[in-house]
């Protein structure tokens, strides 16, 4: 299974902030549970799609886990992942269909 992880130049992330939250995309800095709930989604979402080409957008933590933001290889929309606060995936849905 071919599996990708991107990083976006500084500036990027710098754009992306979210009130209240921080978001996170692969790259030094990571908190282990975040880059645990990521790796569980890539694995999810590449089972859950039959497609390997899997590569993260965006993690964003949240009060009872973390929201994975994933590009999947042809699909027309990001997926989601989300994770309980152990990194544990709960469910993964593709954001075009809800």
């Amino acid at each position: 299974m071919n599996l990708r992880l991107i990083a976006l130049p500084a500036a990027m992330i710098a754009g992306m902030s979210l009130s209240g939250c921080d978001e996170y995309i692969a790259g030094k800095g990571t908190p282990p549970e975040i880059a645990m709930a990521t790796n569980n989604c890539i694995s999810a979402v590449a089972d859950a799609t039959r497609n390997a080409d899997v590569s993260l957008i965006g993690a964003t933590p949240m009060t009872d886990g973390t929201s994975v933001e994933l590009a999947v290889g042809g699909a027309t929309a990001p997926w989601a992942c989300d994770t309980d606060l152990a990194g544990n995936v709960l469910r993964v849905y593709d954001t075009a269909e809800g």
